[in-house]
């Protein structure tokens, strides 16, 4: 007996709860009970106007000494109508410090039978509680509380599991760097390389699955700093002319550490891409921080372009280098008028401000001999190369 949610979306939907039970009941005030190292924490409190109970949210006590805890040890019955006239809640003395007259509360449990704490109704005065119709709805209102802190526990254990499998990721250094090529079609030569991030990954957890699992665990700066300078050393190995283009999302710009040890390093062979996992809040502060980068000599390229709200908002703030577009718009492009006219739109968009226009997730020669067509200049994916390891570049 012994859970506490601290997920901030389940505490919204226990005060719903807890609402809902007060006014379905007419009770003063309703609030759901949790237990926690022997404790009782008040959580979810809902309450009339006319109240003069002084409970509050977040207000701890001994568990024996609160009716949550005597309810779900059998010691008091779910309905109280007088509680000066049972033995036991009369000499609480929470009683007396929220001003309980009556009580009805029942046990919120796990499926599996766990008591994660009360889910609580009482006046302040007593009063006759029918017994038949607030038994069914408050037990109702217990169970839907019970099946979300179910949930709720098992997004945490399944969050705590991650955790430990990216830190240890990260503790082992067992991130794998692929090199994809970029084409320069004018040229007709390889003038670099996106850096792709790859994990010792027994379960087949999908690189953009670590990613997001690293945001849930705040250890996205983290995880993408690790990739950055596992991608960076490599850079001296490949030929001068060439460049390693490096995803990194704003988070990671605007955090402070990660920014003072990316930009420790020479960054004038490196292309920033600016992926879009987050949005961005301020185009001025992110602009300002991306001012570090640039002054280290890194490019700017937009991820993703034409693929969501947020990328074409980057491409209408941000002073971008490159606009990437995205695998999404590119597929059948030959054959999908619609996708030529918005690739045209964001090409001509391109050539207006004066940004490089790269095409990503080119299949097949048609695709590429249409964005040729198109003003595109520079193309990456598997008709062009596909993502290999570095010993594999240079055979």
């Amino acid at each position: 007996m012994d859970y506490l949610s601290d997920d901030s979306k389940s505490n919204d939907i226990l005060k719903v709860i807890a609402n809902v039970a007060r006014r379905s009941l007419g009770t003063d005030v309703s609030f759901v009970g949790m237990f926690k190292d022997g404790n009782r924490l008040i959580k979810a409190v809902s309450k009339n106007l006319s109240s003069d109970s002084a409970i509050s949210e977040n207000d701890s006590a001994e568990s024996n000494n609160t009716y949550c805890y005597n309810i779900t040890n059998g010691s008091l019955p779910n309905f109280i109508e007088d509680t000066n006239s049972n033995e036991i809640t009369k000499n609480l003395s929470v009683t007396k410090d929220l001003n309980i007259g009556s009580y009805i509360g029942l046990p919120i449990t796990s499926s599996t039978g766990h008591v994660y704490g009360t889910l609580c109704c009482f006046n302040n005065r007593p009063l006759s509680i029918s017994k038949n119709y607030d038994h069914k709805v408050l037990e109702s209102l217990a169970h839907t509380a019970g099946l979300l802190l179910d949930l709720s526990k098992e997004t945490q254990n399944t969050i705590s599991s991650n955790r430990i499998r990216i830190e240890s990721a990260l503790i082992n250094n067992a991130i794998n760097i692929l090199f994809q090529p970029i084409y320069d079609v004018e040229k007709d030569k390889v003038v670099g390389y996106e850096c792709l991030s790859r994990f010792d990954n027994p379960s087949e957890i999908p690189t953009y699955e670590w990613f997001k699992q690293a945001r849930e665990c705040k250890l996205d700066t983290e995880l993408e700093l690790a990739a950055f300078l596992k991608a960076i050393s490599f850079l001296n190995l490949f030929p001068s002319d060439q460049y390693l283009s490096i995803n990194l999302s704003p988070n990671s710009i605007y955090n402070k550490q990660s920014m003072a040890i990316i930009t420790g390093f020479d960054l004038s062979r490196i292309v920033i891409e600016i992926t879009e996992h987050e949005r961005v809040k301020s185009y001025d502060a992110f602009k300002l921080a991306l001012l570090d980068l640039r002054k280290k000599g890194a490019k700017i390229a937009i991820d993703d372009a034409g693929a969501g709200y947020a990328s074409l908002k980057h491409i209408l703030e941000i002073d971008a280098d490159k606009i990437k577009l995205d695998i999404s718009l590119i597929r059948d492009i030959d054959s999908d008028k619609k996708r030529r006219a918005l690739a045209r739109a964001l090409i001509a968009f391109a050539n207006e401000i004066g940004t490089e226009v790269l095409a990503e997730g080119v299949e097949t020669k048609d695709e590429m001999m249409t964005l040729v067509g198109m003003g595109v200049s520079y193309v990456q994916g598997y008709y062009i190369g596909r993502p290999v390891k570095f010993e594999s570049i240079f055979k």
